[in-house]
């Protein structure tokens, strides 16, 4: 299997991916530069955004899961439509692996709850509302219009909520810093 590259220049085998492997800034950064529903929408609105709305909105106990739910995205390059992910069995089957490696190093499951799940479902709807253009095609969308963040700004959110959840202290550039110093000492 192909070698992914992350942004500090690392490379990662997907299929002998380990738990100790993954880096949260890494993947926030990459959710941070992938559009929702293929680029669809009508404006910037990342798959990192989707996820820091989800765990904001989720019942207790399950924010952790939710603010990761789509984490293998960020490892796997795209956020890939439903209809094309259907047609590509291989795509689906590295994704399940991921998401195993995701979730024993964060220990959220591996298979996305039922409370998740509606969250997801109600953005999907809120998303096409406010953000697409077109018929919504979901339903129950949330009251709340979705609001516009910058990129930086989700991105220190996203950062923060994951360090409220984990205890795991998380500073995006300091961190980045220290695995872009780590893949070039190992290249050397």
């Amino acid at each position: 299997m192909p070698l992914v590259r992350m942004v500090s220049g690392r490379f990662l085998s997907l299929s002998r991916l380990k738990p100790e492997d993954l880096e949260i800034v890494e993947i926030a950064h990459h959710l941070s530069l992938i559009n929702r529903w293929g680029g669809a929408v009508a404006g910037e609105y990342s798959v990192l955004r989707h996820s820091l709305e989800a765990s904001l909105r989720v019942a207790q106990g399950f924010e952790l899961e939710a603010l990761l739910h789509d984490a293998t995205e960020g490892l796997m390059g795209c956020d890939l439509i439903a209809p094309i992910k259907r047609e590509c069995p291989e795509f689906e089957k590295i994704e399940g692996r991921v998401c195993r490696v995701i979730a024993e190093r964060w220990g959220v499951p591996f298979q996305m709850s039922p409370e998740v799940r509606e969250v997801d479902l109600r953005l999907r709807a809120t998303e096409e509302r406010d953000l697409m253009h077109g018929p919504v095609t979901y339903k129950n969308p949330y009251r709340a219009k979705i609001a516009y963040l910058s990129r930086d700004q989700t991105l220190q959110l996203f950062l923060n909520r994951f360090e409220q959840l984990t205890g795991e202290p998380v500073n995006y550039w300091r961190d980045l810093n220290r695995l872009i110093r780590e893949a070039r000492s190992d290249a050397a």
